[in-house]
Order: C-alpha cells, then structure tokens, then sequence
C-alpha cells in the first residue's frame, strides 16, 4: 500500500507541471550522510521506500543543478513542527503530509508555471511567512514522498499524506500575500553587523561550560554519529542562546563544533550567521513554531488544553473534501471555547443588556481598558511621558499636572531600554513633583520625616522577556491576576517583540494580538512605546501614519498619543492623543525640564491646549476667507508668523472649515489651503 500511494503521489505531482523533463529521487544514508540522486525519465521507479526524497521541479538535464531547472507550478515548504492544518484558510496547502508525528511538508499548486527565478523568490517569501525550515525555498530542494519511511531519528516512521485536494492559487495570489516578508534577498548580500569575540571557542566554552547543559557540552564536543546534523547544530544553538551567551560568541562555539554542517562551504559565515540570527528571534520559545503561528488567533496561553480536538492533520484523509477539512477545524475551536457554548448573542438580548459605555482613564489622553501606542520621533520623551502616565494613573494624580486622572490603581511598567539607575532616577524626580516624594523638615525643634508615598507599581526591568514568548506571556498574565492593575506599559517594542520584523503584518500581529487579548480580557489599558519612521516629504505627516513598521500598529490602536519636536526650541514636544472610542482631541504642546543630575527637578508646562487650539483655528479660517477662500500654505504661514512647515499643515488639517491639498501656485506645485464649501475641514 505504501508503494501504490508514493507512485501515486509523484505520477500527480510531476504530472501537474508544465512540459517534459528530467525528475529527480534521492535517497540519504543517515550513516553516512551521503545522499544518491536518480535521474526519473517516462517510468517512475522507486529504488526503496525507506528515507525517499523528490523534487517538485523538472531540469533539462539529469543533473539537479538550478542552471538547469525549468519553470514550475508548485511551490513548496519543509514546514518541520507548523502544522499545515493550522495556516490560514486563504493559504491552505493544495497537498500536505507529515513526515514523522508532529512534523509537516507541503505543496501549493499555481495556475500556471513560473520561471525558475520567480519561483525561487515566491517560494522563499512564502516559507518565511509560513515559519518554515528557511533553508527550503531553493528550486534544487527534495521533500520526502509520502507513502515512503523516515529513519532519521531512531524508529521508522511512515510518511503519511494528509490530503491532496487543496486549492490552486493564481501566483499574483500568493505574491500579494507575502510580499511584505522581508528576506535576505531583499538586502545586501554583505554579511550581518558581525562583531566577532576576542576569545577563540576553547576560552569561550570554558568561560560558559558551568551554565551550559550536559546535552549542551556533549554537542561541542562530541562528533554526531547517526545522522541529524541539521537537528543537532539548531538544537545546540538554541541551548547556547537560552544559557544566555551572546549570538556572537554562540557563532563562534557553533563553528567550531563537530555538528557544524556548513564547515567548508564557500559561504559558511554567512549560513551559520543567518542560522544564529533565526535562533536568537526563537530563543526561550518552548512551544513548537505552529504555536506561534496561531498566536494571532488564539488564546494568549497557547498550551493545548487536555482532551482538545485533533487537527487537520490527524482527521484528513486523502479522499476527504475541503468542507470536511473546515468542519473539522469548526469543531476544533468550538470544543476549545469554555464549556461548548454558543458565542453569538441576539440582538434582543445584546440591546437590553448593561454595557458601561467608555469613558477616560486619563482625561482627554488615554480611554479606560484601552490598548494602543505612545510613537514619536527620536528623543521627544516616549519613556519619560510613559513614566509619568504609569506614576499618574498609580496616585491618581493629573498627568502632566493638568490632565485628571478618572481611575487610580496598580500598574505593570516592563522596559528594556534604559538601566535601572535612570528609571529609578525618573521616577524620583516624576513622585517629587507630583508631592509623592520623602520629605524632612523641623517642628517645634523635632526633625519630620516623611517616607516615599506608596505607589502600586510593579517594575521589570531589562529582564529577559519577550512577548512573542509563550512562557513570558503566561508569568505576565499571572502577574496580572495577582496585582489586577489598571494600566501595563512595555518600553519599546523593538526590544521587547523577540526579533519580530516590525515590516511584517504577519508577525507584528502575532506579536500584539496577545497583548490585546490580556487587555480585553482583564479590563486594563495598554500602552506600547514604539517609534516613528524617517520622513519622507511624499508620506502624510500625521500620527499613526508615522509609525514604523507595518500598517497593523495604526489599525490595532484604540488610544495613541503621538509625538513630535518642536524644531525651535529641544526641550518642547507637541503630542497629538487619538482615539478609537471618543472624539478628536486636540494637539498640545509640554515643555519638558528635567533639571540636572545634581537635584531631582522635574517640571512640565502645557500649552496651546483645546481652548487655545480654538482660537488658532478660528485665526486660520479668518485669514482664508480674506484671502477670498484660497490661498498657499506658504503665504498663510507668512500671514500668521508660523515657522514650522510641518506644525502649520497639522493645524490646517486639524480647523474645521478649510482643507488642504496639493495644487500649483505661482506655476509651481505647493499645498494649497482652500474654505470648505460645506463647512467641514479634512479632520
């Protein structure tokens, strides 16, 4: 039976692709590690069942070089521990198998062939986005055929089809899809920042051996006598990360390992680099990659309940039909909710039910239970704004000194940015100010002495943690149950996401979804620093679209704050709160004096709040409509003193009753700044 299925499976799979050519089975001694290529021409003949590679693509000669491949339909992905019944609908695997328990290889099916080149660049993007073995994508690659038998690790295996029946994609499909993956074909071809250790592997081995594991100093040392290479240098990667060594110092012990399978290579540096790089964004992830493939989706504990359903890979058969596949994942998720019930609710009941309606956390700058960002330019104060929120919403005292805080309560502050001595040195100077600091004094000749206000706040600081991590989440959601704060601050997200491209939507949202999910969940607000991009003149200059990285941040947020220099003056910042749940609020500016390091000062002075913004706004449409209801943006920053280019567009933007657009002045391109015929600005 093994034999029909895996002549069955490669007369289909070769009979799908475009032309004639040259096929290719290999098979590998796991002794020896020596792989035999043979050449497939007309009759498909299997020399053995046992450890039965393919490759998906046809070559105009019997050698499988890519000078010679052809262009093909299927692109393909040695997907190891992520479950194919676990990826997204719209990228389901038009055939899938697994090649020993909990293990998983696939392929999609085009519409139509692509060359070579093409294939290659889809298909890497494609195994990145789907957290993929990263070594997969190349046209030369062989996956195991399914009805075949896997020996790698010690008992036999029989590679099992899942299901062949999935859909065909059009290649623009896909392409759209992953396109916003970022690959090492997208940069240089220069190696990584690499700064390599003075010590050589011997010094640094006996420098780390009492903190490394036995498995850990067996790997160093000892040769890998059955096979598995690959297995062992990433298993002995990820242990060097997780005892803490540093990835170049891991680099260098990984090298000079006997299970270092690029020794020799032309490009060795560069292939081992990219492998300790890919380690180090999983490192202390304990769960399997088709966890966190789900993380977008799912609970924020992503350990399987006892009992839960078997997936797709465990419940498809190769007859079986896509409505069964998706009837299955149905089932899946209905018996991992609480008890079984229904989630959906009637409308008679959902209207007549008691729902609070939003309201402030702090007044005007951040809703109640809402999760969103604090993102600005460089040095505009994100960590020192943040601190004052956290110590604000703590005492309950106004943020800034002017802005009322409407619920007090515990808070959770995680930062991995600055050290311990300037957030305890910020956070003294931000409790003085707010009349929360240790104070002394005489009375009546008797010395006073008045201890530091308590403030419940819970403090990480550059601790270890990352929250794509699965086990961080769940020491975090405990924390939260224990201290039921009000507010959790995590200070920034590039040094807390674990690795995660910020340009990926794919992985910024399995990187905030959970965070989402702990705010909804435990009713707190959430607050992430992040950071804008570098400006471009040809990109919109306001908020959420200045954040760095993917388009997820702006749609996620239901409060922000965004930050942003005065060009005159260094220590002025102007902030502009957005928000899902109430109305716009207008922008002002803090001018920020922390003193020196010889006191603990710390002063903020708020200016051009909504009533002032009133005034400059009804200015604006004042000398617009005396210019006859059209004029330059230059001229009306002429008109008005304005200095800022930048600060007099948002302005615009921001006043009811005029608009701004591009459009010609004086023969040349400019913004031009126009009265609303219906009375209503671009807000």
């Amino acid at each position: 039976m093994s034999q029909r299925t895996a002549i069955k499976f490669l007369r289909s799979t070769w009979g799908q692709q475009h032309g004639t050519g040259v096929a290719f089975l290999s098979t590998k001694d796991w002794d020896t590690e020596a792989w035999e290529d043979l050449p497939q021409q007309g009759k498909v003949t299997l020399p053995t069942l046992d450890d039965l590679y393919f490759c998906p693509n046809f070559f105009l000669e019997p050698r499988r070089l890519r000078k010679v491949v052809q262009p093909g339909r299927w692109l393909y992905a040695d997907l190891d521990e992520v479950d194919p019944g676990k990826l997204p609908d719209f990228l389901e695997p038009t055939v899938a198998w697994e090649t020993s328990p909990g293990r998983f290889q696939a392929l999609w099916l085009l519409a139509r062939p692509l060359r070579p080149a093409q294939l290659e660049a889809i298909n890497q993007k494609l195994t990145y986005y789907t957290m993929a073995d990263r070594g997969g994508w190349s046209s030369t690659k062989v996956l195991r055929v399914p009805g075949s038998y896997n020996n790698k690790r010690e008992r036999r295996h029989l590679v099992r089809l899942l299901w062949s029946d999935g859909p065909e994609y059009a290649a623009s499909t896909v392409y759209d899809l992953v396109r916003e993956v970022e690959t090492p074909r997208d940069v240089a071809e220069n190696l990584p920042d690499l700064k390599l250790p003075k010590a050589d592997a011997a010094r640094l081995f006996k420098r780390h051996r009492p903190k490394l594991t036995i498995e850990a100093r067996r790997l160093l040392k000892e040769p890998v006598a059955q096979g598995g290479r690959s297995e062992a240098m990433w298993k002995l990667q990820r242990l060097l990360l997780e005892a803490g060594i540093a990835p170049a110092q891991a680099f260098v012990m990984v090298k000079a390992a006997p299970c270092n399978k690029y020794r020799g290579q032309r490009r060795e540096d560069k292939q081992l680099w990219t492998e300790i790089q890919r380690a180090t964004a999983q490192s202390g992830k304990k769960v399997a990659a088709s966890g966190r493939s789900g993380a977008g989706s799912g609970a924020v504990s992503v350990a399987k309940a006892p009992g839960a359903a078997a997936s797709k890979s465990s419940t498809s058969t190769t007859s079986g039909s896509t409505s069964h596949k998706t009837t299955s994942r149905i089932r899946e998720r209905r018996e991992q909710t609480n008890d079984g019930a229904s989630r959906f609710v009637s409308y008679d009941d959902f209207i007549e039910d008691h729902l609070p309606k939003p309201d402030w956390l702090v007044e005007g700058i951040w809703s109640e239970d809402a999760h969103g960002v604090i993102a600005g330019e460089p040095k505009t104060y994100k960590s020192v704004l943040s601190t004052d929120l956290a110590v604000s919403v703590a005492s309950g005292t106004p943020f800034l000194g002017h802005f009322p805080v409407n619920k007090s309560g515990p808070v959770i502050l995680i930062q991995k940015e600055n050290n311990a001595g300037e957030v305890q040195d910020r956070l003294q100077r931000i409790a003085k100010s707010k009349k929360l600091a240790a104070t002394a004094g005489l009375n009546h000749r008797r010395l006073l002495l008045k201890r530091w206000a308590h403030l419940p706040i819970t403090l990480m600081n550059n601790a270890d943690w990352v929250m794509t991590n699965e086990d961080d989440l769940e020491e975090l959601q405990d924390e939260i149950v224990r201290l039921k704060p009000v507010l959790l601050v995590l200070d920034p997200f590039y040094h807390l996401s674990g690795g995660v491209e910020e340009n990926s939507a794919k992985e910024v949202n399995e990187a905030l979804t959970p965070l989402m999910e702990l705010s909804q969940r435990y009713k707190m607000a959430t607050v992430v620093i992040h950071h804008y991009n570098k400006g471009n003149a040809d990109r919109p200059t306001r908020g959420g679209s200045r954040i760095s990285g993917s388009g997820v941040f702006h749609r996620w947020y239901e409060s922000a704050v965004f930050l942003e220099r005065d060009d005159v003056t260094e220590h002025k910042v102007r902030l502009y709160p957005e928000h899902r749940n109430h109305g716009p609020q207008a922008g002002f500016e803090v001018d920020i004096d922390l003193g020196t390091r010889h006191d603990l000062r710390y002063a903020v002075e708020v200016t051009n709040t909504r009533a002032q913004a009133a005034n400059e706004h009804q200015t604006i449409r004042e000398v617009v409509e005396a210019a006859g209801g059209n004029l330059s943006l230059s001229d009306l920053m002429g008109l008005l003193d304005m200095k800022n280019r930048d600060a007099a567009k948002r302005k615009v933007e921001n006043t009811v009753g005029v608009s701004l657009a591009l459009g010609r002045s004086g023969g040349k391109r400019a913004y031009i700044v126009k009265a609303s015929q219906n009375g209503q600005g671009l807000n």
